[in-house]
């Protein structure tokens, strides 16, 4: 949906853009053991 609204689009392309760096998780900045990491992928 973002992708297609002119409003939200910069929104999208940042939220894109974060996903490379680090795994989607509730704490990102915490360090989580890879049997945690798995769950989330």
């Amino acid at each position: 949906m973002a992708k297609s609204d002119p409003k939200l689009r910069h929104v999208y392309l940042r939220h894109r853009r974060y996903k490379a760096y680090y795994p989607a998780r509730s704490t990102p900045y915490r360090e989580n053991t890879t049997s945690q990491g798995k769950q989330y992928k």
